[in-house]
């Protein structure tokens, strides 16, 4: 079993340039998925009625997705400057308002993960302001937190868990580029 997957790690480079190929189409799949109509139309999770899900359809685009860039090897960074800002959007929408999915929000911290440590400064503007990610970040923890107290109304503490971890990516992200930037000024 182990010999056959060695095998196998022969052709990484050529499935690689094949999904890459194919990785707009998969920005314009992901994005049309956002009109795709649910199959279920509720669940029920103890008291909760859940009557907006996230299809598993989406979660194995957004996993294809992450897949991609993650072994993205080239330093230009083409594939992801090449994700269309309705791609993107549609991440955002999904994450914030999916709350109760948490094998989406770890795909989505997943791709932010991947795209942050590889980000230039139009990329973080784009992400973070263009596309709301910061406002969103805060609108929903005004929602959680009334006058500094925790109010949840629905079982989300796992959305809130991955909101952290974000914004401490976010953090970790802003303070390389600003060394850097302060690195490269002195020079």
């Amino acid at each position: 079993m182990f010999r056959s997957s060695y095998n196998l790690k022969q052709y990484f480079t050529d499935v690689h340039s094949h999904c890459k190929k194919i990785f707009p189409f998969l920005c314009k799949l992901i994005v049309e998925s956002y009109e795709w109509e649910s199959d279920n139309k509720e669940i029920r999770i103890q008291s909760l009625i859940v009557d907006d899900i996230l299809m598993s359809s989406r979660l194995l685009l957004t996993n294809t997705f992450y897949l991609i860039l993650k072994n993205d090897k080239d330093s230009d960074l083409k594939l992801m400057d090449s994700v269309p800002d309705a791609c993107w959007h549609a991440f955002l929408t999904w994450f914030f308002d999916k709350k109760h999915n948490n094998m989406y929000q770890r795909n989505f911290f997943s791709i932010l993960e991947v795209c942050l440590k590889q980000a230039n400064e139009i990329f973080l503007i784009k992400i973070m302001i263009k596309l709301n990610l910061i406002g969103s970040i805060y609108e929903s923890l005004e929602q959680v937190y009334k006058n500094e107290v925790p109010f949840f109304r629905l079982p989300v503490e796992s959305f809130f868990c991955f909101v952290v971890k974000i914004i401490k990516l976010i953090e970790s992200t802003l303070e390389v580029v600003l060394f850097f930037k302060l690195h490269l000024k002195n020079k």
